[in-house]
């Protein structure tokens, strides 16, 4: 008879939910996720209570294998590193013995590998999986491990794998035969030519909903070809048909994310098969000449995707923004998208118009201006001296590309969220003297961000220059200021970046939404407030 809660296994398996086996650590880098430390101190406490406590908990302790966490020091020496009774690893540096990890595999659900994963594993009921790379080397795991692993967990429904790329090896649709609840696969650094990205993509066509692909080389036009999806069962894309070299129809998949360059042109027919697509990422580049594949993929966008209501597009260099202004021209029907998100070297007329184009559904727009690349510079110095007319550069003043974005406030009606990502304008004043020109049409937009590549300061002074500040903070999660507060921020850089604003800063970034009355939060420079309820 249990004396009590935690005697009871079903209490005691929720519980042991909450044990503190990954503690996140505090990170100062912007962007990046703070790490996670493991304490494998959790388990030895855990499996000294009681026997029941050892048996209920050790398969929720050990549900996640994180490699680069908990074996990437497995052959240390650290004389604090110890072995309990029961096999538990006592250790500072959080690391794990190999012997240990592979015994208690059989229990993983989730496995990440990344560097030092010597193995063996004997799990056989995962449902994630990940390999990744070492600092862009080979993982210790091998290639062949990685395939035997994969094919012994056909209960994966999450697949991330990345191979290699010194050679490229070549995909092989017999790892992926018994996936048949994949719903998620994420591909990157593969050679899919010859039709092996396709026989991969037929194995789990039948429960695929999310598709990955970055840099997946030689798919070459034909080796996917499409075919018009209503002949096929809406549930498996099977019309009965067992020939090898059937089309291929991904009928659940809505999220496609893919990179196109000179190395893959045949990848951009995947659009083609995917007749129900709602979310789109298409990265590409200039380089090696793709016009012809960007006109196939705008058609592929108006004639095969009739639900797609959210687009990212992302371009590598200057030349590549007439690429995305004629995806935007020719590809999706104006008014049906309700995302936008366009990162480009900078803005122009032309890219803009096109974007106004679909500006009656658009509730969500995001614009990226990160300014020009090393190869468009090289460009500008070989043509600085020809003038108008010879193929030169002609580089927008940053005050234009504000008019442009004003002209996007000001005409895109719909917007409930807008983010502009864009290199330093001059001074703050310069920016919100031009944005707030004309009364902006967006007046239901509730969230609103703004990031430069430098904060602005009057006078173009630096926060060096500027001196640590009041020593009273005049905004903070409590104190308001104009009516906004300051939203506890997920990095620590971000908390001392905000720390260093001025006033003057936030009068005038505040003064520019303030006939908003809808507007909840805004981002500047990535630091988040909130308007007071």
């Amino acid at each position: 008879m249990p004396t009590t809660p935690l005697d009871i296994p079903e209490i005691l398996a929720r519980v042991g939910q909450f044990l503190p086996l990954w503690v996140p650590q505090r990170d100062s880098r912007q962007g990046i996720p703070p790490p996670i430390r493991f304490e494998p101190q959790t388990l030895l406490n855990c499996s000294l209570v009681s026997k029941l406590w050892h048996q209920t908990l050790t398969p929720i302790l050990w549900y996640a294998y994180f490699s680069f966490h908990m074996s990437d020091n497995a052959h240390s020496t650290d004389p604090h590193n110890a072995i309990n009774r029961n096999n538990v690893v006592i250790n500072v540096g959080g690391s794990l013995p190999p012997e240990i990890v592979s015994r208690n595999s059989i229990h993983f659900r989730v496995f990440e590998a990344a560097g030092n994963s010597p193995g063996p594993f004997y799990c056989t009921r995962l449902v994630k999986v990940s390999f990744w790379k070492e600092f862009y080397g080979k993982t210790k795991m091998g290639l062949e491990n990685q395939r035997a692993l994969v094919r012994a967990n056909p209960r994966v429904r999450e697949l991330y794998w990345c191979g290699d790329n010194d050679p490229y090896e070549r995909l092989v649709g017999e790892d992926f035969g018994r996936l048949k609840g994949l719903r998620i696969l994420r591909l990157i650094h593969w050679s899919g030519g010859s039709g092996c990205l396709k026989d991969v993509l037929r194995s789990v066509a039948g429960s695929l909903q999310l598709l990955e692909l970055d840099v997946v080389v030689d798919v070459q036009m034909g080796d996917i070809a499409a075919v018009d999806a209503r002949s096929r069962d809406p549930t498996t894309g099977d019309t009965g048909n067992r020939d090898p070299h059937r089309p291929l129809v991904l009928p659940l998949v809505e999220n496609l994310s893919l990179t196109q360059s000179f190395r893959n042109p045949g990848i951009v027919e995947l659009v083609d098969c995917c007749p129900n697509l709602k979310h789109l990422l298409y990265s590409f580049s200039s380089v090696g000449h793709i016009d012809n594949i960007i006109a196939r993929f705008s058609k592929s966008l108006r004639n095969h995707c009739p639900d797609l209501n959210s687009l990212t597009l992302v371009s590598s260099f200057y030349d590549d923004v007439t690429l995305t202004s004629r995806v935007l021209r020719e590809g999706p029907v104006p008014g049906r998208l309700e995302k936008l998100d366009v990162s480009v070297a900078v803005l122009d007329k032309e890219l803009v118009g096109e974007i106004l184009r679909h500006a009656e559904g658009l509730t969500d727009l995001r614009v990226v201006s990160y300014g020009l690349t090393v190869k468009d510079i090289g460009n500008v110095d070989d043509n600085k001296d020809g003038g108008d007319g010879d193929g030169s550069i002609v580089l927008p003043d940053p005050k234009e590309e504000l008019f442009l974005v004003l002209r996007i406030l000001v005409d895109c009606r719909n917007l409930r969220r807008f983010k502009l990502t864009a290199r330093a304008f001059r001074t703050l004043k310069v920016l919100c003297d031009t944005l707030g020109s004309q009364p902006w049409g967006c007046v239901r937009l509730e969230h609103l961000a703004v990031n430069t590549r430098y904060s602005f300061l009057e006078n173009n002074k630096s926060i060096a220059d500027v001196g640590g500040g009041e020593a009273e903070p005049f905004i903070s999660s409590e104190v308001a200021f104009l009516g906004w507060l300051l939203l506890p921020q997920r990095h620590e850089s971000l908390n001392q970046k905000a720390e260093k604003v001025e006033k003057e800063t936030l009068r005038m970034v505040f003064g520019l939404v303030e006939g908003l009355r809808g507007l909840k939060t805004m981002t500047w420079n990535h630091v988040v407030y909130t308007r007071c309820q």
